[in-house]
């Protein structure tokens, strides 16, 4: 059995700033660990981006519109007192959104039906998908 796996380099774009524990640094460490040989047998795809029509499934058109606007051109806004957003998370939360929809819409068919598991990385956090 195999275990699908979804990540985008986008994912890496996301910064919060230096003193933030979401991090690019936190993200690359979980992807160089799973460089080792044990996880040699991950099948990994490319996250794709997904619309605003997917991510209004989970929040308000208000609200993804309001983020997305408020994505700087450069440095950093603060949505609020823990939400950092730079120039890379509009890109970097579309690729993260399409990674868990790709896993979910590829459970039960062909391209995944030989999969015991499909996980996402996203931004340092994980979600593992269990078949």
């Amino acid at each position: 059995m195999t275990t699908l796996f979804y990540s985008h380099p986008a994912c890496l774009d996301h910064d919060t700033g230096g003193m933030h524990p979401e991090s690019p640094a936190r993200l690359e460490a979980v992807l160089a660990a799973l460089e080792a040989p044990e996880f040699a047998g991950l099948e990994r795809r490319e996250a794709p981006p997904v619309g605003p029509a997917q991510l209004a499934r989970a929040h308000s058109e208000a609200y993804v519109e309001a983020v997305f606007e408020a994505i700087p051109e450069t440095g950093h806004v603060n949505l609020d007192p823990d939400t950092i957003i730079s120039p890379g998370s509009g890109e970097a939360a579309r690729r993260a959104a399409g990674a868990v929809c790709a896993a979910m819409m590829g459970i039960g068919r062909e391209t995944s039906r030989s999969a015991d598991g499909t996980g996402c990385i996203l931004h340092g956090s994980e979600c593992a998908l269990t078949v």
